[in-house]
């Protein structure tokens, strides 16, 4: 569970901090750098598995972009900014597996991983820039730490069952011998054990990417940061059936949402009765399915034998049958985030683009129902049915805005910065004021006139308002509510002194 972000030099993130909890939703306008925090995450992510040159390129728009890796480095001009800097704090699960199957247990679940890295140009006309790194880091906290720092509602059971221990000794270190040369020590958990000296301008790749069970922690971290996911759900891939032998897990674009849901409906089920099924996943999906479609009686994966697939399938009250094929975008990624929530595999980050592509205006509000419980609850202790699992969405809609709780609620803007390299277009995270953020947060405020604003946008394209702003939306207007969020001081609860 990723807390804190910060990022100095990636595309357009100057000097700019996040702070996330369980679900965080970040609206704009579009082309303002939503997309870039997500790159962000997702870099740190690739950064797990991958080389920096592949990390570097993996991201989007630089694969397409003539390979070239120095399009995540901030520019200005025809300049890029020299180092990049990336810090996460997290919360790590107490226990996992390594690449071999071997068992690791976390000495302490709250932590902060920082790398810095170096673009190092070459005077050869045909040579290609590189990645240097410069310093990678990984220190432990303090449960004290987490109750002060993280800002957001939590219970001290789900305090005690996410967090454990917090030794001050850094796990991952660098350090400068000779001058100029960065030397990275990877030290074991606890106060004995071997460490690693390695020449950081030697490194293809990050320390904390060869960490296996012979130092736990940093093997549960890389696993967390592996989990990190962003969600580009395809229509045809999540339309396509899947064969008998397909992964059980869904992949980022939708594929094998057949073989998942088989897998969901199959779980609990005993091994003497292999063809059972549990009526609670399915009725748990189908019932979330029913909020978006009124006549949506259950959805179920079919197998056929005979032709070797599984087939997802939707059941209507009139008993009509349709396949995944005939479903629109809209219910496929809707019963996709649906199975996603049902499944206790499902951990980390999972990032959203947009959700309300292909969704009614009307139906918004079962979306960001389904989103919300998604993610952990932080008050109560977590288990297989309170995965620790985060949800980060985008958007640039103001019915999910005026959806959304105001603690989760996060606004991007541009503003200009100036760095080495010149003036540069940066983004500007701002939080609502009066929420949790006030008392963690680096972040600038908003106020709710300007939130009103942003959900009132043919107001301001057409000129001066005709009648005074007031709480409720101008005539001709529709501003989806939930109900049941007014009394948690929702976007439309204002108080006595706004």
């Amino acid at each position: 569970m990723l807390t804190r972000l910060y990022v100095d030099g990636f595309k357009n993130l100057v000097d700019t901090e996040i702070r996330f909890g369980a679900f965080t939703c970040i609206a704009g306008t579009n082309a303002v750098g939503k997309s870039n925090v997500f790159d962000a995450i997702m870099f740190m992510a690739a950064l797990a598995d991958k080389t920096f040159v592949d990390a570097s390129l993996h991201v989007r728009e630089s694969e397409t972009a003539a390979a070239d890796l120095r399009n995540i480095f901030t520019r200005s001009g025809n300049k890029w900014s020299e180092r990049l800097t990336i810090e996460a704090e997290m919360i790590i699960p107490k226990t996992g597996t390594d690449d071999l199957g071997q068992t690791a247990t976390a000495r302490s679940t709250y932590v902060k991983y920082r790398l810095v890295l170096r673009l190092r140009e070459t005077a050869s006309i045909d040579a290609r820039p590189d990645v240097e790194l410069i310093e990678e880091e990984l220190t432990y906290k303090r449960k004290e730490d987490a109750r002060k720092e993280l800002g957001f509602e939590t219970s001290s059971a789900w305090i005690d069952s996410v967090i454990v221990g917090g030794r001050t000794k850094p796990l991952i270190s660098t350090n400068t011998k000779s001058g100029e040369r960065h030397v990275v020590k990877l030290s074991q958990d606890g106060r004995q054990g071997r460490t690693r000296d390695i020449a950081a301008d030697s490194l293809p790749r990050t320390v904390l990417s060869t960490a296996t069970a012979e130092y736990p922690t940093a093997a549960l971290v890389r696993n967390e940061l592996r989990s990190w996911r962003l969600l580009q759900l395809e229509p045809s891939a999540m339309r396509a059936p899947d064969t008998l032998q397909a992964p059980s897990r869904m992949e980022a674009n939708g594929r094998h949402m057949p073989s998942m849901l088989l897998h969901l409906a199959q779980h609990r089920a005993s091994f003497a009765d292999p063809g059972a099924r549990d009526p609670d996943v399915l009725a748990q999906i189908s019932s979330r399915l029913a909020k978006l479609i009124d006549d949506a009686r259950s959805v179920k994966s079919v197998v056929d034998n005979a032709r070797n697939n599984i087939v997802l399938t939707v059941l209507l009250r009139d008993g009509t049958e349709h396949p995944a094929s005939s479903l629109s975008d809209g219910t496929l990624r809707f019963i996709a985030l649906s199975m996603l929530e049902a499944d206790s595999r499902v951990g980390g980050i999972v990032c959203l683009e947009e959700p309300e592509n292909g969704i009614h205006p009307e139906r918004m509000p079962a979306m960001i129902e389904l989103l919300e419980d998604m993610a952990v609850s932080t008050l109560r202790a977590v288990n297989e049915e309170n995965p620790l699992r985060q949800v980060v969405i985008n958007t640039h809609s103001p019915v999910i805005v005026g959806l959304v709780s105001d603690g989760s609620l996060l606004f991007v803007k541009r503003v200009h910065k100036r760095t080495q390299i010149g003036l540069v277009s940066s983004v500007s995270p701002m939080h609502l004021e009066g929420t949790w953020r006030d008392r963690t947060s680096h972040e600038r405020r908003i106020s709710r006139a300007d939130i009103r604003r942003y959900l009132r946008p043919l107001d301001d394209a057409t000129g001066p308002q005709s009648q005074p702003a007031t709480d409720q939306p101008a005539s001709g207007q529709r501003v989806a509510k939930r109900p049941e969020y007014t009394d948690q001081g929702s976007l439309f609860a204002q108080s006595e002194t706004d």
